[in-house]
């Protein structure tokens, strides 16, 4: 072995990762408790297409949620705190999973997009290279949403159900 002060090689690197992988899996080992897995699991629904596109639109709201973040930190406004909270309550709408709550998160994403053109009319210019892709990304979450409510809603009057969407 070497001194801090000396470089390790490829082969103590590789000794040093083996060794702390050896001691991580006796550490494991030993102070684990045992998992007793039940003889059968509760069988999961499917997931829906409608539920993945609602998935989708949430992962593409939280990369809309960090642009926010930004944008509130560089633009010290009331409409851009405005406009981070309405992608808040957008967010908090799809990662519910509940499809009855897409009108509200359609609702939501309008507000959203209008908050954050106000915004970008005002004028934020630290960060001006990013209301564009951020008003992209804002507008294509309601595109998306729209379909689903509108899906949802054509899915529900061919079963006879009744639907409330009025978004």
């Amino acid at each position: 072995m070497t001194t801090h002060d000396e470089a390790l090689s490829d082969d103590d690197l590789d000794q040093l990762l083996s060794l702390a992988h050896t001691d991580l899996l006796t550490y494991v080992s030993t102070t684990a408790a045992p998992v007793s897995v039940p003889a059968s699991l509760p069988a999961k629904a499917p997931i829906s297409s409608d539920h993945l596109r609602l998935r989708e639109i949430a992962r593409r709201l939280v990369d809309t949620e960090v642009l926010a973040e930004s944008l509130t930190a560089t633009f010290a406004a009331d409409r851009a705190y405005e406009f981070r909270q309405a992608v808040d309550r957008a967010l908090d709408d799809a990662r519910s999973e509940d499809l009855r709550r897409v009108p509200d998160l359609l609702r939501a994403l309008n507000v959203a997009l209008a908050r954050v053109l106000a915004v970008a009319l005002v004028g934020a210019p630290a960060f001006d290279h990013h209301l564009g892709e951020l008003i992209v990304t804002v507008a294509r979450a309601v595109a998306d949403a729209g379909d689903l409510a509108g899906d949802l809603a054509r899915k529900a009057i061919d079963a006879g159900t009744p639907c409330r969407l009025e978004a």
